[in-house]
């Protein structure tokens, strides 16, 4: 217990990262080995509720919605879709700054209008990092809310602020703002009833985002741990420990058309 108390105490005041702290174990404690820790949507549920906001809050504007509350809820869909295209931890989005993005270093040609590099000076794991993402549309959105709200643009200032009638450009909203508004989407687009159908259900987080990230990364792209832990800041093995049994699972999927009489079953 004391071991424990000074590792939080170090940590807390950032003299070590969390990769630092040791996991420490109980003999009378019964491992979770295979427990699935974060439930994600599947591409076509993501694509369901992207496209869900994009149609409420730019396409077909509700007349009574005032036009500061219009503005908030870009922001907190535009916030939504950033995490699901960068895996970024939702602190490091909530102190974003606008000179951390950058034109890519590494892309080049029509590519490299699409991407933008994202400049982490300090994580959760002590880890400076740089990472690549196709965020160029998503970047170009959120500065169109600021000039709507006549917030002037500042190297130093946030990506993400607090906008009200009049905006608060040192401030965001809380997490649970955000949370809020991701339910209600989800119910408006009528996932939440197909998730809480399922058995056992899914619940779907802000946290859900950088779990999605991940295996879409290790399953869909071939990201191997060592790439994806340089994307996401945490160690190889952590996201090993983290995501291996889950994307194990969906590769299993995947592979079942090679085995038995799947291999027939379009006959």
């Amino acid at each position: 217990g004391a071991a424990k108390s000074m590792y939080k105490f170090a940590l807390d005041e950032k003299h070590i990262g969390y990769d630092d702290t040791p996991q420490f174990e109980y003999f009378d404690s019964v491992v979770e080995d295979d427990k699935i820790k974060r439930s994600v949507l599947l591409q076509w549920e993501l694509f369901s509720l992207m496209f869900h906001m994009e149609q409420k809050y730019w396409k077909r504007i509700d007349p009574d919605l005032p036009p500061a509350k219009l503005q908030v809820c870009r922001q907190f869909a535009l916030y939504i879709q950033m995490q699901y295209a960068t895996g970024a931890r939702m602190k490091e989005l909530d102190d974003l700054r606008w000179k951390q993005i950058t034109e890519p270093a590494h892309v080049h040609g029509p590519h490299k209008d699409l991407n933008k590099d994202i400049y982490i000076p300090q994580s959760k794991t002590r880890r400076k990092r740089t990472f690549t993402a196709e965020i160029t549309s998503i970047v170009n959105q959120i500065k169109q809310v600021h000039e709507d709200c006549g917030i002037p643009y500042d190297p130093e200032g946030r990506v993400f602020v607090k906008i009200e009638n009049t905006p608060k450009v040192d401030e965001w909203f809380g997490r649970e703002a955000v949370a809020r508004f991701l339910k209600r989407m989800l119910k408006e687009c009528g996932l939440e009833e197909k998730l809480n159908a399922e058995f056992p259900k899914r619940t779907i987080t802000l946290n859900s985002a950088r779990h999605y990230f991940a295996t879409r990364a290790i399953v869909s792209w071939g990201w191997d741990y060592k790439l994806t832990s340089a994307h996401m800041g945490n160690s190889a093995q952590e996201i090993e420990n983290r995501y291996s049994k889950h994307t194990a699972n969906i590769l299993a999927g995947e592979k079942m058309k090679d085995i038995g009489m799947n291999q027939y079953a379009d006959y």
